[in-house]
């Protein structure tokens, strides 16, 4: 499912509705979307990252005990991912990455303050509605724990 405008997605659950879809399961949808348009952007959203906001590498093929427990973490991690597509890059400077998404530089990340902008975008507003018009689009996982 690619992210799409709240108007956008209430015309769209109009339109799909069955008729055993309760009004309240709709409603529950559209309130479940709008709070995920309105979350600010992390890391973590993107790429696989730690607890601590750090992202992780692919886990190497090792079998040790250290290996796999690193490997279990890096599914978990990814399983919090929401968005399919992306890639952290480094940039020019030491503390700047990049996220790539279908060869466009999209998000600037800054790894001293754990910020992420949105380039090409003046305001600090960095949410995820503000993500729409790159077609960006959910993973299976985030889609299922939405519930949509």
């Amino acid at each position: 499912m690619k992210l799409i405008s709240m108007k956008d997605f209430v015309i769209e659950k109009e339109c799909k509705r069955k008729l055993e879809d309760s009004f309240a399961k709709i409603y529950r949808d559209i309130n479940t979307y709008a709070c995920l348009l309105s979350k600010k952007l992390e890391l973590g959203m993107f790429v696989p990252c730690d607890e601590d906001g750090k992202p992780m590498e692919e886990p190497s093929s090792d079998m040790s005990i250290r290996a796999i427990n690193y490997r279990e973490q890096y599914q978990k991690a990814q399983e919090r991912v929401l968005f399919k597509g992306f890639e952290l890059k480094d940039g020019n400077y030491k503390d700047i990455s990049y996220l790539h998404h279908n060869g466009l530089i999209i998000l600037g990340y800054c790894t001293i303050h754990k910020v992420i902008r949105l380039l090409n975008h003046n305001d600090n507003d960095t949410i995820i509605e503000k993500l729409i018009p790159y077609k960006v689009e959910l993973t299976e996982t985030a889609i299922k724990e939405l519930g949509l």
